[in-house]
């Protein structure tokens, strides 16, 4: 049996991952800033377990609420844990000059800093389990590319990509390590 975690879930490509997780009976958590009606009628039938947070991945009580959810799971009956860190905003296109503060911050905390927030808590909670655990963060082309005005996105996904890669290098020295993965590795 397996868990996942899955940030931004309610629409586009997070959708999409729900539904196929959904499809494969797993317990699913969605973190989503919107619960999804039709994602839990298909959790029904199928006979997954779904639980669906109404939360923004920026909300500062997520991370121990996450950390604690996963402590009282304790991992037992899952041969995996996979937590896909999929929420992200483009924000407002164009110079960097032309953004005010609040705007730029916004991408970076929803598309850096949640992300590494998130996997932080869940390589805590999850260090004991026996089940195989997978971190994958959604990245982009833009993070290794540039495109003109979209300067904190690009930075963003570039420093998402830079996390993956660090923290796999980390976990490979442990005697139970993470796999952590960018989808450019995919």
């Amino acid at each position: 049996m397996q868990l996942a975690i899955l940030t931004g879930a309610s629409r586009g490509l997070g959708l999409a991952i729900a539904e196929q997780l959904v499809d494969r009976e797993c317990t699913l958590l969605t973190i989503s800033r919107q619960p999804n009606s039709a994602l839990a009628q298909r959790a029904k039938v199928r006979g997954s377990k779904l639980d669906q947070w109404a939360l923004d991945v920026t909300a500062s009580d997520l991370a121990p609420r996450l950390e604690a959810w996963l402590q009282q799971t304790t991992g037992d009956g899952f041969d995996r844990a996979v937590l896909i860190n999929n929420a992200g905003v483009l924000g407002r296109v164009g110079p960097v000059d032309q953004m005010d503060a609040a705007a730029l911050a916004e991408v970076l905390r929803v598309d850096l800093e949640a992300p590494a927030v998130i996997c932080a808590a869940f390589l805590r909670a999850t260090r004991d389990w026996r089940a195989e655990r997978r971190i994958i963060n959604i990245s982009s082309g833009a993070g290794r590319v540039a495109i003109a005005g979209w300067a904190a996105y690009c930075a963003a996904k570039a420093g998402l990509d830079q996390l993956s890669r660090v923290m796999a290098l980390d976990e490979a020295r442990l005697p139970n390590p993470a796999i952590c993965v960018e989808t450019s590795e995919l």
